[in-house]
């Protein structure tokens, strides 16, 4: 569709809109495309192409000649190969404003056990979502755990963080954080009764797809969706993010339905341990499984709060958090969940 009037045509061969259009060629290159962005960036290509060809059609009427107008079109059309990340970001940016990512505190029980999860979802998404579980660190659920769900929820899916400790409960160091976490490693079946008790909710929001359910876990979080893989949780796929691998029960392996990745720090002493036994469960179990070592990563790697010192066998790294995230982006697109 043209907005050129005859008169113009020569000139709109050049114009700034095709910006529009080749930085949406550029998303679906980058795989940033969706339909919200695509309509967005129409409605720019045609406010572009009006804007530029009233500029023209006034210079034509105070005397400017087609040779110099031509060149400015040619100019602007020139900036092209400059603008792309420019237009990328600004249909992405134009495409996340019309979304609206809503956070709700859902309270649920777990016997007698009263807790309290976040649930975190894109309202201006159509139809049903892919689902997500997070499951959070040693310390309960926080800011972080919260924070990667609100990450999920931005990229379309359904995020539920859930809580396994209870209601407002949240270690004030890494001593208490031991204690709590502790009780649930010597009784793999409450863990896995909790973190059960926090998948019905994701699965029965209206928003989710029930076909679509993958968890992802942080630390004693990626002990935790281990084991509800090796329940023979019906998901499509778990990941784990410097968890604790080793299992007192290496038979439950056996009923496995869903596909494993395992992110770990290569230099990470917490969990190193326990890969060599993890490994040969899984071969024993013929799962489809992987495991990811991020070079010069120690335990926590993904969590800046921990700090900067590896020395202390804890520490951010950003590489290696920016590299597992990427990792889990291609899972799920392996897993359909994209």
């Amino acid at each position: 569709m043209s907005v050129c009037p005859a008169r113009l045509k020569p000139f709109c061969l050049a114009l700034p809109s095709t910006w529009v259009m080749e930085g949406m060629r550029d998303m679906v290159l980058a795989g940033a495309f969706d339909w919200k962005s695509f309509w967005i960036g129409f409605g720019l290509n045609l406010l572009c192409t009006g804007a530029f060809a009233l500029f023209c059609a006034r210079m034509l009427d105070r005397g400017g000649d087609n040779g110099q107008l031509v060149r400015i079109a040619g100019q602007l059309g020139g900036l092209s190969m400059k603008r792309n990340g420019f237009m990328i970001a600004l249909l992405t940016l134009a495409g996340s404003a019309s979304a609206a990512i809503r956070t709700q505190t859902v309270e649920y029980m777990d016997g007698k056990t009263a807790l309290q999860g976040t649930l975190v979802y894109d309202d201006a998404r159509s139809g049903k979502a892919p689902g997500i579980l997070v499951v959070h660190e040693w310390k309960g659920l926080g800011d972080y755990a919260k924070g990667r769900a609100d990450q999920l929820a931005k990229l379309g899916h359904v995020a539920f963080a859930l809580d396994m400790y209870g209601k407002g409960v949240y270690a004030k160091d890494h001593e208490e954080a031991g204690r709590l976490s502790g009780v649930f490693f010597n009784d793999r079946d409450l863990m896995r009764r909790r973190a059960l008790a926090g998948l019905e909710i994701l699965k029965n929001d209206p928003h989710v797809d029930a076909s679509r359910l993958a968890a992802i876990g942080y630390c004693f979080g990626g002990t935790t969706v281990l084991e509800l893989a090796r329940a023979g949780t019906d998901l499509k796929g778990v990941v784990s993010f410097h968890g604790n691998l080793a299992s007192p029960n290496p038979a439950d392996a056996a009923t496995l339905k869903a596909k494993i990745l395992v992110l770990q720090g290569a230099d990470d002493a917490w969990t190193a341990g326990g890969i060599p036994g993890f490994q040969e469960e899984m071969k024993k179990a013929k799962a489809d499984y992987q495991i990811v070592s991020c070079g010069g990563a120690v335990h926590s790697f993904t969590v800046k709060e921990a700090g900067d010192d590896p020395s202390k066998g804890m520490a951010y790294a950003a590489a290696a958090d920016r590299r597992s995230w990427r990792a889990l982006m291609e899972f799920f697109k392996e897993l359909g969940i994209q």
